[in-house]
């Protein structure tokens, strides 16, 4: 049952592509200008809208993302693999496919979007753990004027969840946030360019998709990331910190690093 379901998933997803690179609005050469972003995410603890997934175990998370041209079209296979044995049954495979724009971009009022359909995959559990859901991200890119060299981004996001085949409740959660972008001198002499990049987040929910979890703002996240460039290898450490205020959610406040490792092809 569990290898019929990825083939029928991988199967929607690759007609995905080829559908939305036959419609009128792709490029007539798109194969020429394919892209392929292979992806490896470290994490001293799986945080997930501000619970800690495997009670503070680190994990390594895999992803492919799969720009076919410059549709504004993509799709993506992410991955969660646990590093301590007893927290392998919550590993995790999800399929997305998506689309963004940006519309108005010389105006202050640009707007960023992405529109995402996602659907979470327990290989190791039953199906009922399963889930799947829609989400909307925005960003105000120039609503903010520039203060000198730094730039500053506010950006939302709406998710809306349910199980595929368990508890019949759905789940909204709602994620506002705002990142910076500061220029420090490169550290590498070879790469001419380099930022850290500072951001702060609160998410709600509403209680709906997980029974025991009571509704309202449930953290307030922070964290600052920098790249490094060789060879065409992007290498970005980073710190997090978290603030937790509902107790459903997480007990406890978090500190994690992270380490991502990304090539583009």
């Amino acid at each position: 049952m569990k290898k019929k379901l990825i083939r029928r998933v991988t199967c929607v997803l690759v007609l995905g592509v080829l559908y939305f690179t036959s419609t009128p609005c792709a490029e007539d050469n798109w194969l020429q200008n394919l892209s392929l972003n292979a992806r490896m995410d470290y994490v001293s603890k799986y945080m997930w809208r501000g619970f800690d997934v495997l009670h503070g175990t680190p994990a390594v998370q895999p992803s492919l993302t799969l720009y076919p041209g410059r549709t504004g079209y993509y799709l993506c296979i992410w991955s969660s693999i646990a590093l301590q044995e007893k927290w392998r049954d919550w590993d995790e495979l999800d399929f997305s496919v998506g689309y963004y724009d940006s519309l108005w971009e010389k105006d202050g009022y640009a707007l960023d979007m992405d529109i995402c359909y996602t659907y979470f995959y327990f290989p190791r559990l039953a199906r009922d753990q399963d889930t799947h859901e829609i989400a909307l991200t925005l960003k105000l890119p120039n609503v903010i004027p520039p203060l000198g060299p730094t730039h500053w981004v506010p950006y939302s996001a709406f998710y809306y969840g349910r199980s595929v085949r368990g508890a019949p409740q759905a789940g909204l959660w709602i994620k506002l946030g705002t990142s910076v972008e500061l220029p420090v001198p490169a550290v590498l002499p070879w790469q001419e360019k380099q930022n850290l990049t500072i951001y702060a987040e609160t998410f709600y929910n509403d209680g709906g998709q997980a029974a025991h979890v009571h509704p309202g703002w449930s953290h307030l996240a922070t964290g600052i990331n920098t790249t490094f460039k060789w060879q065409g290898l992007n290498f970005t450490p980073g710190i997090h910190y978290q603030w937790s205020w509902e107790e459903t959610v997480n007990e406890k406040n978090e500190f994690w690093y992270t380490l991502s490792v990304a090539y583009k092809f």
